[in-house]
């Protein structure tokens, strides 16, 4: 069920849109109900602009970093960067970030990545990006809550 949409800009560019989705059944009336889903949960960007592999995952790193230690995911920031590699994600590139209860998070990124990071406090700590105490932009945040489930 698709629980909201929306736009990430910086310095008033376009450089994604994201849908936020949660399993069939889950009910969701805000922020906190998507974070504590147990059930999968998808989180869906399109690309708007092309984006380096370096500012990629920069970006996800100094985002996570607003509320967890540098260290706290150092393990699995190395293993996102290596499969990246030298990909960028490029203009209309589909990012899929796929939670899974108990697993933790499959990241793809176009044709070009596919890897499974096994740690669900990760996971966790993604979605926390967007919908966390302290996310990346309020007005995204009620974006990809604002249609409730029933």
């Amino acid at each position: 069920n698709l629980t909201g949409v929306g736009l990430r800009t910086k310095i008033g560019i376009s450089v994604y849109a994201v849908a936020s989705y949660v399993q069939d059944g889950t009910r969701v009336k805000g922020a906190e109900d998507v974070l504590k889903a147990d059930g999968v949960r998808l989180l869906h960007l399109v690309m708007q602009r092309t984006v380096q592999p370096t500012e990629f995952i920069g970006a996800f790193r100094a985002a996570v970093g607003k509320s967890y230690p540098d260290e706290k995911f150092a393990a699995e920031f190395t293993q996102l960067t290596n499969a990246v590699g030298e990909n960028a994600a490029a203009k209309g590139d589909h990012v899929i970030l796929l939670s899974v209860p108990g697993e933790g998070v499959r990241i793809q990124m176009g044709k070009k990545v596919d890897v499974m990071v096994k740690n669900p406090a990760f996971a966790q700590a993604l979605w926390e990006v967007y919908l966390g105490a302290k996310p990346l932009d309020e007005g995204l945040k009620k974006g990809l809550v604002s249609m409730p489930t029933p």
